[in-house]
């Protein structure tokens, strides 16, 4: 196999190695910003715990997606590092390429002790109450995104037209 990637160019996959694991999503620590123990900017190596993905896509040169569809969960790392945590909270026709994936039930843990586990019943209304007003608010005839920025890192709340159904939690590092 490494004898193909040399002669056709295509880009290793980085975790063939890692376990199959069977494990539930991780806890969001958000004061932490962490999921599990996986934080922004931990190398690839990091995400092992989470077990193998179901799909490794190199979207440029320096730039890989980690896909777990049973999870519901996008990983991405730019420069081996870790940027981008996407959550899949409603499945549907938003996005065809992620049309397959599982539902994710994300439990973001407070550090006043409080537990709260979106889903796609979450409106936008609940998610204001539980975060605050948002940083902004941008919404057109498919969706409305409430964005919270926090020093070097933002949240983006994706819901469906009119804000009534949760669909994607995006958390990522600012540019």
């Amino acid at each position: 196999m490494k004898l193909l990637q040399r002669l056709f160019g295509s880009r290793p996959n980085p975790t063939e190695d890692w376990p199959i694991v069977h494990n539930s999503l991780p806890d969001f620590d958000i004061t932490r910003m962490q999921l599990g123990s996986l934080t922004f900017g931990d190398t690839i190596q990091k995400a092992k715990s989470i077990g193998r993905p179901d799909a490794v896509e190199w979207l440029d040169k320096d730039y890989l997606q980690l896909v777990y569809r049973s999870l519901g969960l996008l990983l991405e790392f730019e420069s081996q590092r870790l940027c981008y945590i996407g959550l899949i909270v409603a499945s549907g026709d938003f996005d065809h390429k992620l049309s397959d994936m599982k539902c994710a039930f994300p439990r973001i843990a407070f550090e006043d002790g409080r537990n709260v586990v979106l889903s796609h019943e979450n409106h936008v209304e609940q998610i204001k109450s539980i975060f605050g007003e948002p940083t902004s608010i941008d919404s057109d005839d498919v969706e409305v995104i409430l964005l919270y920025k926090q020093e070097v890192i933002n949240m983006e709340f994706e819901f469906s037209p009119q804000g009534k159904s949760l669909r994607r939690w995006n958390i990522y590092l600012e540019k």
